[in-house]
């Protein structure tokens, strides 16, 4: 048996997640919601952490980078994948320069999300990233 996927979706605007919860959803991927940074780390310190965390840009009290920072506190294997609303070079370039994991844009697909999850979740947070 699989052992449960979770993901914590980080953002205070419903674009871009609303999609990409429908295809975390279809893949069976256990997923919750934090609005804030500071709601993002109280799950982070819960008792059944996510393995995967998926950021908007730009939150009510810090950015991707901050909720990359949180996720790399002395916590075990979490990957950050980065989700900006529209293609952004210098942005992606940051975020494979960061510690996070991935950085997508939606349109979403399943295979595109797949392909991102499968190489993220079972991978240290800051070790090989794939290219868009």
């Amino acid at each position: 048996m699989r052992a449960r996927i979770r993901a914590l979706l980080v953002h205070y605007e419903e674009t871009p997640m609303t999609e990409l919860k429908f295809v975390l959803d279809r893949l069976r991927i256990e997923t919750s919601r934090a609005r804030t940074c500071a709601e993002a780390e109280a799950a982070l310190d819960g008792a059944e952490p996510p393995r995967l965390i998926f950021t908007d840009t730009v939150l009510t009290d810090g950015t991707w980078a901050k909720v990359t920072a949180l996720a790399g506190k002395g916590r075990p294997a979490l990957s950050v994948i980065v989700v900006s609303r529209q293609v952004d070079i210098p942005l992606y370039l940051d975020v494979l320069e960061s510690e996070a994991s991935d950085f997508i844009v939606p349109t979403l697909s399943g295979r595109r999300c797949c392909s991102s999850r499968e190489g993220s979740a079972g991978r240290k947070l800051g070790s090989t990233r794939k290219d868009l």
